[in-house]
């Protein structure tokens, strides 16, 4: 099984929603997915610094910051 890390970006949405969405303004974030999607990872993952270790997809209120 191949996972992948993808580190948490400045830019956010200001609402609750995906990972995937939350981060989609950073173009290194964008890369990184579109990365990860073409070297068939079974899952990807969102470190943050403020919430840590997060599962994507995830939705939630934290998201706003």
């Amino acid at each position: 099984m191949k996972i992948a890390l993808v580190s948490c970006t400045k830019l956010k949405a200001d609402y609750p929603c995906s990972a995937r969405e939350m981060y989609q303004e950073s173009t290194l974030f964008k890369k990184a997915v579109k990365f990860i999607e073409q070297k068939d990872y079974d899952d990807w993952f969102v470190l943050s610094a403020i919430f840590h270790f997060r599962e994507k997809p995830w939705k939630s209120s934290q998201c706003i910051t």
